[in-house]
């Protein structure tokens, strides 16, 4: 997914998969759930090993151990790249259908204008 090998990314942080287009707010988020200790649910924009910007689903949960302090995270992350593409050309479809039905509402309101003033 990211193209960085096993031995690239052990004991490195997850900022290596930033960049300029990762939202800062969201990474905000992700921080004050790790400092409260509770789960973290969102999306955000990586970066692969060659600079190439992809969506992210990202999971991360707290492991407890018996005393219920945090022992470890574990993270879970998903490219949804396709997914949001497909959310964008549905969205600009939608825009454009809206543009025709607008567009027909036009053409129809000035029809009947000009329907209404031969019967005036």
């Amino acid at each position: 997914m990211t193209g960085y090998s096993e031995k690239e990314v052990v004991g490195k942080t997850p900022r290596i998969l930033q960049g300029p287009n990762t939202d800062k707010e969201e990474l905000g988020r992700i921080r004050t759930c790790l400092e409260q200790g509770v789960s973290y649910k969102g999306e955000l924009i990586n970066y692969r090993k060659n600079g190439e910007e992809f969506w992210t689903s990202l999971h991360i949960s707290p492991i407890l151990d018996v005393d219920g302090g945090i022992r470890l995270w574990i993270g879970i992350k998903r490219d949804i790249s396709r997914m949001k593409e497909n959310e964008e050309r549905l969205r600009a479809y939608g825009e454009k259908m809206e543009e025709m039905v607008q567009a027909r509402t036009i053409a129809l309101a000035d029809a009947h204008n000009k329907l209404s003033e031969q019967y005036d």
